[in-house]
Order: C-alpha cells, then structure tokens, then sequence
C-alpha cells in the first residue's frame, strides 16, 4: 500500500506569475517523464493558468484542479 502512494506527483503552479512557452515545455517534459515512470500526476494551477494551457495544443487536453486538495482527491 504504501508503495502505491510513492507513485503520484501533484505539480502545483500556484506561485507561477506567468504562462509561457518555457513552462509549457517543462510541463509537457513533466508529464512525459511521469507517463513513462508510470507516476500519477495531477496539475494544479490558478483558473486563469487552466485557461491558458488550454490555449496550447500540447496541453489543452490536461486537467486543472483549482487546489493541492482538489489534485489529491483525483489522484
């Protein structure tokens, strides 16, 4: 049981002032690198952030939880 919860990662944004195309490629790496290491990982950002990465093809389709507490409940 414990080892299961070793596989999941909650990437927060929260103190992230600004979408651009660095942080959408760090993202995407992210979620690659957790995909192949098979990690469960839920993002976390601000309503305005989720607005902004679904302006980009390579992340339109991640879901956005508002709060830490939200991404644990998907996880």
């Amino acid at each position: 049981m414990a080892a299961a919860q070793l596989n999941k990662m909650i990437l927060d944004m929260g103190g992230v002032s600004e979408t651009n195309v660095s942080l959408i490629k760090l993202v995407i790496t992210v979620f690659q690198h957790c995909q192949k290491a098979n990690v469960a990982i839920k993002l976390v950002a601000t309503s305005k952030q989720g607005e902004e990465l679904k302006g980009f093809q390579e992340t339109s389709q991640i879901t956005v939880a508002n709060s830490i507490g939200e991404a644990k409940a998907m996880l």
